[in-house]
Order: C-alpha cells, then structure tokens, then sequence
C-alpha cells in the first residue's frame, strides 16, 4: 500500500466521524497525513506512560474506560477520546481497554488546534466532543 493510498483511507475513515464528517476531503486528506494508525485486539490497554498531546478517534470497536475513584464508563465507535482535561484530571489513575477489535487513529492535539484556528465551524463542533 503506498503512502497515498494509506492517507485516503484513513481521511476516509475520518469521515464518519463527528465533528470530522464537516472537513471538506482535501482537509481531512491534510489532516490524515498527521496520523499515527494504531490496530488494537479485545483486551488491549492503551499505553499511558504519560498524557500524550494526541487525541485518539475510535473508528472501530470500543473501549472501556476505568479510573479512580471508581469509575467506569464505556465508549463504542465512533468516538474522540483525549486522555487529559477534566476527565483526567480528576482522577489519580486510570486505564483504557479495549473490549472488541478496534481502529484508532492518534491525531495530533497541535493539528487540531491549527485546524481548528481555520475553520471556525469546525472549532465549534470539535468543542463539543473534547476540550482543546
């Protein structure tokens, strides 16, 4: 598969989701040429060494999302995840596993800061599904 072929697909699966889905395709193309893909298998966790300024869009599959004080809350496709803001800074550990096959696309937290400084429909909807 060659590099073109890669970003396509995944600015194809950007599209289906939310806040993602009002990018124009050239913006999504853009934007995908900034993604690190990850494939994760039931019972994964998501590394964690420490907060990465990334934000992980799960296309496929789903995740469980555990922190303390006790916790639980349980998230499926499509959905924007960041591992900082008021979630976690609230609590004093946490962990995400995975609880089927799942596709996650890690974008940049900068990128979507610049992108979202464009396009101010975009910043509005972005908003609503995580804190920039």
């Amino acid at each position: 598969m060659t590099l073109d072929i890669a970003v396509q697909r995944m600015a194809d699966e950007l599209r289906r989701v939310p806040p993602f889905d009002i990018l124009s395709l050239d913006q999504r193309v853009a934007l995908a040429a900034h993604i690190r893909l990850g494939v994760y298998e039931a019972l994964d966790v998501l590394p964690h060494e420490e907060v990465r300024e990334v934000a992980y869009v799960l296309t496929r599959g789903g995740v469980l999302l555990r922190s303390e004080p006790r916790q639980e809350e349980l998230l499926t496709a499509p959905v924007v995840l960041t591992l900082r803001g008021l979630r976690m800074n609230e609590s004093s550990h946490w962990e995400v596993v995975f609880t089927e096959d799942s596709l996650v696309l890690e974008l940049p937290i900068a990128e979507l800061t610049y992108l979202s400084s464009q396009l101010p429909e975009f910043a509005s909807a972005l908003n609503q599904v995580m804190d920039l």
